[in-house]
């Protein structure tokens, strides 16, 4: 299977995980230039040889540089392919999400720690290790924990061929899964399936950590948070079970007390509300945006609660459906105005109005006066990057 890209949109435009791709390539034909001008049979002699031996991770030779310098290093084309397509389809939403500078610093710190992981557990003698493997191991630990409800586009050669869409959980998981079989079965194939492990390790400890503590903005469904919501719906089975009422200290679960009257219209909107809100308890999120518009389609001006409505609207946005996600964030914000997330949804709400349904106006007229309201940084910046693209296209400047 081959990864191709994923669904989830992107807030900014990537850039570091460009450079990062353009170093390895760089690097490549600079070994390539070597052995052409003085040969040396691959990179066991010669100029190319003498160049790998000085930048590679050698637990024969440690030297506290080598545990970066490898990370750019390739034993070939193939090489050298299979691991910038896992950096190109995984690195910009990780990028996206930790912010360039704290994503560099990931990144070389994953190679590092795969590196390291190499080092230490490998049986002596441990063979020197080349290429961007750990370091994209650590990217794909990152992306399951962020982006766990994704999924991955990609090409299937294997008695069938075609493109699907996999799951991000079942993707990486499948990677993982192998590496620590091979592993398990200790055949000498010359792959450093203990730097794999070791990325993966650091990639998802790094980042529960940082969900955790709180270093890093939670959403609705990284894997910090889909726990914390499967752990409430296991405490709220747990009471009602019990004939408690989460809701109300009286000891006993009470019976709602139905309208006196109430039309078929009224019954069928509030059962399509039900139904949407046990897709959204269960997480099943697309299931949940089907039956968001289908209620929509009925009742036009129906708005769901601040965190169902939000929920609704970022569900949209990374299905693509952009119209209806501006919809949805317009929403929100002209009934719950004074929320805590309103800000967030605001800056939303500009970013799919400039960067998806080209309403630039739009855009500049919900950022106006946004930047004091927005208390975290990479949400500011955000602010500040989408008023200086407005700008540079014409808008709000005579």
């Amino acid at each position: 299977m081959f990864p191709l890209g994923t669904d989830r949109a992107l807030a900014r435009p990537t850039l570091v995980n460009h450079l990062l791709l353009l170093a390895c390539a760089l690097v490549f034909v600079v070994q390539l230039l070597l052995e052409t001008v003085s040969p040396g049979g691959g990179h066991g002699g010669g100029a190319q040889g003498s160049f790998i031996d000085a930048l590679q991770l050698d637990p024969r030779r440690l030297t506290w540089y080598g545990f970066f310098t490898y990370q750019f290093l390739h034993g070939g084309m193939m090489h050298l392919l299979g691991n910038m397509l896992f950096l190109w389809v995984f690195g910009p939403n990780v990028e996206d999400r930790l912010g360039r500078l704290g994503y560099l610093v990931f990144y070389l710190l994953g190679g590092a720690a795969a590196g390291g992981a190499h080092v230490l557990l490998t049986k002596a003698p441990a063979p020197p290790v080349i290429g961007a493997s750990g370091s994209i191991s650590a990217v794909t630990g990152a992306y399951l924990v962020l982006f766990p409800r994704t999924h991955i586009r990609v090409l299937l050669m294997f008695i069938i061929i075609g493109m699907y869409n996999i799951p991000a959980v079942w993707f990486i998981g499948f990677a993982m899964a192998k590496d620590l079989f091979l592993q398990g079965l200790g055949g000498d194939d010359g792959v450093a399936r203990l730097a794999h492990i070791g990325g993966y390790l650091y990639g998802a400890g790094v980042s529960l950590t940082l969900l955790a503590t709180g270093l890093l903005s939670r959403e609705a469904y990284d894997l910090f948070s889909l726990g914390k919501q499967a752990h409430r719906r296991r405490r709220f089975r747990e009471l009602t079970s019990k004939g408690s009422d989460p809701w109300r200290n009286t000891g006993r679960v009470q019976a709602p007390k139905k309208p006196a009257k109430m039309t078929a219209k009224e019954e069928a909107r509030l059962q399509a509300r039900a139904q949407l809100a046990s897709a959204l308890s269960a997480g099943r999120m697309e299931d949940a945006a089907r039956l968001h518009l289908a209620l929509l389609q009925s009742y036009p001006n129906e708005v769901l609660t601040p965190t169902a409505q939000r929920d609704m609207a970022n569900q949209h946005f990374a299905m693509g459906v952009y119209g209806r996600a501006a919809q949805a964030y317009e929403r929100y914000l002209e009934k719950y105005p004074n929320e805590g997330d309103a800000p967030s949804m605001a800056l939303m709400l500009a970013l799919v109005r400039a960067r998806y349904l080209d309403d630039r106006a739009g855009a500049l007229a919900a950022l106006e006066g946004l930047q004091e309201r927005l208390h975290k940084a990479d949400e500011k910046a955000m602010a500040g990057t989408l008023l200086e693209e407005l700008h540079a296209a014409g808008v709000g400047r005579g």
